[in-house]
């Protein structure tokens, strides 16, 4: 394994780093679910 990928693997197996991929996830998904609404409101579809 690289030093990269056990650095990963270090991160991503801590609680810490489940931690911030899940809220990064929950960003992901809440972030354009919130702004497409707002962006076709000013849009004629």
């Amino acid at each position: 394994m690289s030093m990269t990928g056990a650095v990963m693997q270090e991160f991503f197996g801590s609680s810490l780093g489940m931690a911030c991929t899940a809220g990064v996830l929950v960003v992901w998904i809440i972030a354009p679910l919130w702004l497409a609404p707002r962006i076709f409101r000013k849009k004629d579809l």
